[in-house]
Formats: C-alpha cells, sequence, structure tokens
C-alpha cells in the first residue's frame, strides 16, 4: 500500500514540477526589465520548486528501498546479548 502510494504521489507531483519549472525560466526571460521585487518573488518560487523535487526524489528513493525488502536492512538481534 505504502509503494503504492509513493509512486502515485511521485507521478502527481512530477507533472506540476517540471510546469513550475519550465514557467519559472519562461518568466525570467520577459521580464528581464520588471523591478526586482518580481525577480525577488521568483526566487522564492524556485526555491520552493527545488524543495518539492527534492521531497520527489525522497519518495522515489523509498519506492526502491521497499522493492529491496526489509531482509535487505534488517535482521533479528537478541537483546539478552545486547543487554548484558
Amino acid at each position: 500500500m505504502l509503494r503504492q502510494f509513493l509512486e502515485s504521489s511521485s507521478h502527481d507531483l512530477r507533472t506540476p514540477l517540471t510546469g513550475i519549472s519550465t514557467s519559472i525560466y519562461l518568466i525570467r526571460k520577459l521580464i528581464q526589465d520588471k523591478p526586482a521585487e518580481a525577480l525577488r518573488k521568483l526566487d522564492s518560487l524556485e526555491e520552493h520548486t527545488g524543495h518539492l523535487q527534492k521531497v520527489l526524489l525522497d519518495m522515489l528513493k523509498m519506492v526502491e528501498l521497499e522493492q529491496l525488502g526489509e531482509s535487505e536492512f534488517f535482521s533479528r538481534v537478541d537483546l539478552r546479548e545486547i543487554v548484558t
């Protein structure tokens, strides 16, 4: 279930993020002669987009790790051996 959620969420985020990134590029080209405030707002938008892209990559990595299975990362430990 987690895997399906992550795959679905990753796909749902990818398309809008691509559109946002493209829009930022085009807006920067069109407003070269606009006030500095507009550029600051674009910088903020770009920063948030970068954050969302990082979240997306993290989600995709979680899917990859889940596909490996728990046995790759976990093993049974006898706690009595650790405590004594």
